[in-house]
């Protein structure tokens, strides 16, 4: 009904009128103002909503992705205290972690509701955040490696956070660039 709605807008204000009349209905305008010989309003597109694999993507920033980190976060705030006898640089590192994860956490949450708002610049801001928090796991992986930790322990989850979030990024990266439902739900997808 949105994309109706704006699409019978943009039709009304090509004709230089205003889109609503004294009394805000804005059916009765475009009744009102159309002619036969002009084309009959289009349906709209049925690619212009957030559902599918965008729904997906939002509902996971949104709500699946706070849920994991808080689990997470309190996992890692025990594994660093039985590090820390060990490796003391390990907190500072964790404490690091933590604080950007959160913001990372919290930053997603406002992207997914300006996706599911339809905002205008959503998608733009959601190709750019999915770079940074990239370049944040690969940064991270570093980070973990300043704590004194033995590399040989370190290795395995590192090739395994790396490999997943490339993973990710490729996948979700190209759905944002190439995705039909994008472009008819976003008109600015590509700016």
């Amino acid at each position: 009904f949105l994309c109706f709605v704006i699409v019978a807008r943009r039709q009304v204000q090509a004709k230089g009128e205003s889109p609503m009349n004294e009394t805000g209905d804005l059916m009765r305008q475009l009744d009102a103002t159309s002619t036969t010989s002009e084309a009959v309003i289009s349906p709209p597109n049925p690619l212009c909503r957030v559902r599918g694999w965008l729904k997906l993507f939002v509902v996971v920033k949104l709500y699946i992705t706070p849920v994991w980190f808080v689990l997470t976060c309190i996992l890692a705030c025990i594994g660093f205290g039985t590090l820390a006898e060990d490796h003391p640089a390990v907190v500072l590192v964790g404490i690091v972690q933590l604080a950007v994860g959160g913001f990372l956490v919290w930053k997603w949450i406002q992207i997914a509701q300006h996706l599911r708002s339809v905002q205008p610049g959503a998608v733009r801001e959601t190709k750019t955040w999915l770079k940074l928090s990239l370049g944040w796991v690969f940064f991270s992986i570093l980070l973990g490696h300043l704590s004194g930790m033995d590399v040989e322990t370190l290795l395995l989850a590192d090739i395994k956070a790396g490999v997943g979030s490339l993973i990710g990024f490729a996948i979700w990266y190209s759905y944002f660039n190439v995705s039909k439902r994008v472009k008819a739900t976003y008109p600015d997808w590509n700016e």
